[in-house]
């Protein structure tokens, strides 16, 4: 079948050849922009069968490449989670954690570590303002002037963490994860952290990309990696 000026209009709408076509055509014009070697008369002269086909093999690679970053990043987790609970205990403290856009996900992964109950205290969620108010004892002047995602909040509920546990050192993460929530100033995957240990409080400011999940995996790997950059053994 001979087709078009669109070699996607046999292609029915909404199906996954229509989606693989679309990313071999993307890929085609990228690598013609950066390399040259393609020409857009390739989609026109292979049609939808051959597209589909470079599609689905685009596809494969990208699934296998994300697979392997997951599995990199769950390994790196894991070991700074070990590193961190051996810099605690050897230290003598504990830990809190202040959680908003991470629902929970520091406090959980700590957990996941056996014998966590020596060096874990508790964790708080606070997602709303309120909570933040309530629980951390954030200054509602602080949340009108700065927003909840900024660093005199991440400061606010770092300190409050350690205020109201018995822990000695804390984490706090506000963030806009995504996919809504996010503006000029503050795009979505804006994080920022709060750390306190005994005699500081300090805070970080990074600005992630990728999805929802990817963010809040992205912000668990930087609490923990900068955790034990501030905890000596």
């Amino acid at each position: 079948m001979r087709l078009g000026r669109n070699p996607l209009s046999a292609v029915p709408e909404g199906s996954c050849e229509l989606y693989a076509c679309r990313l071999a055509v993307s890929t085609a014009l990228i690598l013609l922009r950066k390399r040259r070697i393609f020409k857009y008369p390739f989609a026109a002269k292979h049609g939808p069968c051959r597209l589909a086909n470079t599609g689905e093999k685009f596809a494969r690679v990208f699934a296998a490449r994300r697979s392997a970053y997951t599995a990199q990043m769950t390994d790196s987790i894991a070991n700074q989670t070990r590193q961190l609970a051996d810099r605690l205990v050897a230290a003598g403290l504990s830990i809190a954690t202040a959680e908003s856009c991470t629902g929970g996900l520091i406090a959980k992964t700590l957990t996941d570590l056996a014998g966590s109950s020596a060096w874990f205290e508790c964790g708080f969620v606070t997602y709303s303002n309120q909570a933040k108010i309530d629980q951390l004892g954030v200054q509602e002047r602080t949340l009108l002037q700065h927003g909840a995602v900024s660093e005199a909040t991440a400061l606010e509920m770092a300190a409050g963490a350690v205020r109201n546990s018995r822990a000695q050192v804390a984490v706090a993460v506000t963030g806009i994860a995504g996919p809504g929530g996010g503006s000029a100033e503050k795009p979505v995957g804006t994080v920022w952290f709060g750390f306190a240990v005994p005699g500081e409080v300090s805070a970080e400011m990074k600005l992630f990309s990728g999805d929802r999940a990817a963010v809040r995996t992205q912000s668990l790997e930087f609490a923990l990696h900068h955790l034990n950059r501030l905890i000596k053994k």
